[in-house]
């Protein structure tokens, strides 16, 4: 997600060329493997809270993306940590989006993707809630929350009218 949205991508990327990435897929309400969450937060899956939700398939465990709202709160709410100097010195734990700009710049495409993408209201409100609490205030902010009001109230019509649910076994 950081190289996607904190800019890293852009240079690189042809704006008439999207290819989908792991975020689309858990958007759209598939479930996704440790390996594809290890690469999606860039790091290893020691650093995610214990006890996720998941399912199995099989020999596969597949996580959903109730799952990835609750690894991002935990990384986002993640401090520096206290450690004591010692003679060889050690090595610091590297926190996820610990620059300011860069957090506000990917928590606004994730917001904006899942306005794209997401088909669940559920879905749609447990991201934006993650990016509403970690998200600095201000005009970007107040479009992006306006915007998916409305589009959860239109889910909700559409639900009305019969549509699924994310469980619905995809």
């Amino acid at each position: 997600m950081k190289y996607e949205f904190g800019g890293q991508a852009d240079a690189r990327a042809f704006p008439w060329f999207h290819v989908p990435t792991c975020l689309d897929v858990i958007l759209m309400g598939y479930n996704v493997t440790m390996v594809d969450l290890e690469f999606l937060f860039g790091m290893e899956h020691h650093r995610f809270p214990k006890q996720l939700s998941h399912v199995r398939d099989r020999r596969k465990v597949l996580y959903s993306a109730f799952a990835v709202v609750k690894i991002m709160d935990a990384l986002l709410k993640e401090g520096p940590a206290e450690r004591k100097p010692r003679a060889r010195g050690g090595s610091e734990k590297k926190l996820w989006l610990n620059n300011a700009d860069i957090r506000n710049r990917v928590l606004n495409g994730i917001g904006w993707r899942a306005l794209a993408i997401s088909q669940y209201r559920e879905i749609l409100a447990a991201f934006m809630n993650v990016v509403s609490r970690h998200l600095a205030s201000g005009d970007s902010k107040e479009r992006l929350f306006a915007e998916a009001e409305a589009h959860i109230r239109s889910l909700r019509s559409l639900a009305s009218l019969g549509a699924t649910s994310p469980d619905s076994g995809k």
